[in-house]
């Protein structure tokens, strides 16, 4: 018996060992880590991730989910698992930042499986991962509250059991499959509406590709049309909730923004993937060195033309240079709150905006390159496409498109909109990588994966560092006998302030309980001092005796308390928040 004992303890072992190194885990690990390294814990709130907070503490403390006024998703699940956490360890912003931390390391692991099931090798399924979850893009939501991360995750979870159900080896096991993939996504999208459209558009096109096998569509047909009635309910349910907020697909001001501003944004972020097609160009077979020389003159053409002064001119024109935005991921660092007069100053330098933007636009001749001039091949021996091309795009293309066309129609489109499109293009330049240039992604690949994670991770602590000073100054204010109220900060403390003052923000779109919106007179004053109108409308209950500043203005005159001095990773490493003095 003791043998037997010692013999199965031996056999236990392996099966850790292969848990251990499992590729998806670490990927899991490498969040971690990176968030670590970005020491981002700050008690307050970070971007909209303050009212889904307070919701989430109102649940915990009343059992009951009641909105304020500031969200337009729908939240769901996300406030249960947030809720469980204040249970268990006490109300904090950092509490909720941890399992928001836990989302995305679940996100990671399970990013890295969907790549493998979709047909790429494990190496390669792990450079994708690590290009997504650890990019600038990606990992500042990862210690967030936000819904961005919850929602991608219920996408990939949706993915995931259709992918199963494609490749099942039974009727039962696709059936069951199936019903999972509908199921969860239906729950799962409680927590960010557009995550439906996994039930909504992927499941169904799952049951048409299955509609052979035996039970599926006598199934799987009812199980959609319950899970299509259980969306409906929600959004019902979440048009008359109080203080709700639901924005219509269409409005006036859709479609006011160019579609090639998400298209730049995606490719940017594919950058680590991209450029591995420029050495795997065959400068040597016949044709390609005139398609090289066609590449690089129009590349010259490009290089002088952005290059001129008067092309990146003006705040508004440097989202024509990578990273190819001026808001949440931009040239000066992580988007920094709008109330904030003065903006905060460049980190990276316009010579290397300029060969980002012309490496990416080479990357995607090369890529052009590549598919032209070299032929598709068979999988090579050992590598297991585990789903046809076709099969796959039927499934994710109609979904693919729907959420572009979603985001599209938004008043704005944020680089952290355009993660589930970053997840396709990463897939799709890797399948073509795999079947026409090699089983295993170039080393670049990997080398570029770094440095957008190490620039991530410094522009993630910067923020926090930003959001510490910040912080540092409103104590030193209320030492001074200031009130909250009394203190403008950056609208992610001010909607705090505004929610502990009045229980809920002031937006136009509330329409439940009538009168609940309040009109706001209109500023006066130079337009370039007065606040940003967005978030004046909606925090009316702050009267300001001090403004936040990245740099003194003319203003708002400087207030009898210094600046306050902070490091960060990013040059230039000394910065300081102006404490100003405003005006009635």
């Amino acid at each position: 018996s003791f043998t037997q004992d010692r013999l199965s303890l031996f056999s236990f072992f392996p099966t850790i060992r292969r848990l251990l190194l499992h590729p998806a885990l670490w990927c899991a690990l490498a969040v971690l880590m990176c968030v670590g390294l970005a020491r981002p814990w700050v008690e307050m709130g970070f971007w909209d991730d303050f009212s889904y907070i307070w919701c989430a503490r109102v649940l915990a403390d009343t059992g009951h989910i009641v909105y304020n006024g500031w969200e337009t998703a729908i939240l769901g699940w996300q406030l249960y698992w947030g809720a469980l956490f204040i249970k268990l360890f006490g109300f904090s912003f950092n509490a909720l930042h941890v399992s928001g931390l836990i989302l995305a390391m679940a996100t990671a692991a399970l990013t890295q499986r969907v790549f493998v099931r979709t047909g790429l090798t494990e190496w390669n399924a792990t450079i994708a991962t690590l290009c997504l979850t650890l990019s600038p893009v990606f990992l500042p939501l990862c210690f967030t509250f936000m819904s961005d991360v919850p929602g991608f995750l219920c996408m990939l979870v949706c993915l995931y059991g259709c992918l199963r159900a494609l490749q099942a080896a039974t009727d039962r096991a696709a059936l069951g499959w199936l019903v999972f993939a509908a199921l969860t996504n239906a729950v799962g999208g409680t927590a960010r509406q557009i995550a439906w459209l996994g039930v909504l558009v992927m499941v169904p096109f799952a049951i048409w590709l299955l509609r052979r096998r035996r039970g599926i569509l006598a199934v799987g047909i009812p199980v959609w049309i319950a899970s299509v009635a259980f969306v409906i309910a929600c959004l019902q349910w979440f048009k008359h909730q109080p203080y709700s907020l639901r924005e219509k697909l269409i409005t006036a001001s859709s479609f006011h923004h160019s579609p090639v501003l998400g298209i730049r944004i995606t490719i940017f972020f594919c950058l680590p993937i991209l450029v591995a097609f420029l050495p795997a160009i065959p400068v040597r077979k016949k044709g390609v060195q005139l398609q090289c020389a066609v590449a690089v003159v129009l590349l010259a053409v490009v290089g002088i033309w952005i290059s001129r002064p008067a092309f990146y001119s003006g705040v508004a024109h440097e989202a024509r240079l990578a990273p190819f935005s001026t808001e949440w991921v931009t040239a000066r660092g992580l988007f920094q709150p709008p109330n904030l007069y003065v903006l905060p100053p460049f980190v990276l330098s316009l010579a290397l905006r300029l060969v980002l933007t012309l490496l990416t636009g080479a990357s995607l001749l090369a890529l052009v390159i590549c598919l032209f001039s070299l032929p598709s091949a068979q999988p090579a021996r050992g590598q297991d496409e585990r789903i046809s091309s076709r099969t796959l795009w039927f499934l994710l293309g109609p979904s693919t498109r729907a959420y572009g066309l979603l985001i599209e129609t938004r008043v704005g489109v944020l680089e952290r909109y355009v993660i589930p499109l970053i997840f396709v293009l990463i897939l799709a330049l890797l399948r073509a990588y795999q079947s026409r240039i090699a089983p295993r992604i170039s080393g670049w690949s990997l080398i570029c994966t770094a440095v957008f994670a190490a620039y991530a991770v410094a522009q993630t602590h910067d923020f926090a560092a930003a959001q510490k000073a910040r912080l540092a100054a409103v104590r030193q204010l209320q030492a001074a006998g200031t009130p909250r109220s009394q203190i403008r900060a950056g609208f992610d403390f001010d909607g705090w302030t505004e929610l502990q003052l009045k229980g809920y923000a002031n937006d136009p779109r509330i329409q439940w309980p009538p009168g609940a919106f309040h009109p706001v007179p209109p500023q006066t004053g130079p337009e370039a001092c007065r606040e940003d109108s967005w978030v004046a409308i909606r925090l009316p209950d702050i009267h300001p005796r001090y403004e936040f500043s990245y740099g003194p203005t003319p203003c708002f005159p400087e207030s009898q308390f210094p600046p306050l001095v902070y490091r960060t990773w990013l040059p230039p490493w000394q910065r300081e928040i102006y404490i100003l003095a405003a005006q009635g």
